[in-house]
């Protein structure tokens, strides 16, 4: 787990980045606390990503499947109260805390952020390990 979100490994090329990630909610269970959290904070990743593609730049194309994802989260596992569809207004007030939630994190971490971005355009795809290695500030050995 990095920056509290657990992945297998991601990847970054021009054309964009990805995470190889585990559903949250597999495995979930009554008692666990809200399903509907860790949907949010999914979608909230899922927001990040595509923020930080975005400032990253450097003919980084954000991924727009980030937005994808997150609404499947929100609309699957966390629809807000009130709202009728995906998409309407209270669906997308929603979606919008959320959006900048992700932006503050993407800002509050953008160091750490830019060390693993600058990583994978060097190595294209790290494991969990490696990019925690670089959230520390440590060299990667040679592969």
């Amino acid at each position: 787990m990095v920056l509290g979100i657990r992945f297998s490994w991601v990847a970054v090329t021009k054309k964009g980045g990805w995470v190889d990630s585990d559903n949250p909610c597999v495995g979930w269970k009554r008692g666990d606390g809200s399903r509907a959290a860790l949907a949010r904070d999914w979608a909230v990743s899922s927001y990040a990503g595509a923020a930080a593609e975005e400032r990253l730049g450097e003919g980084v194309a954000p991924w727009y499947r980030d937005f994808d994802n997150a609404e499947t989260w929100l609309g699957s596992f966390a629809p807000p109260r009130g709202a009728a569809y995906v998409g309407d207004d209270v669906y997308e007030k929603q979606a919008m805390t959320l959006r900048r939630r992700a932006q503050r994190l993407v800002d509050r971490h953008w160091v750490a952020i830019d060390r693993i971005a600058r990583a994978l355009l060097r190595l294209d795809a790290l494991q969990e390990h490696e990019v925690a290695a670089v959230v520390r500030g440590e060299a990667l050995p040679a592969r």
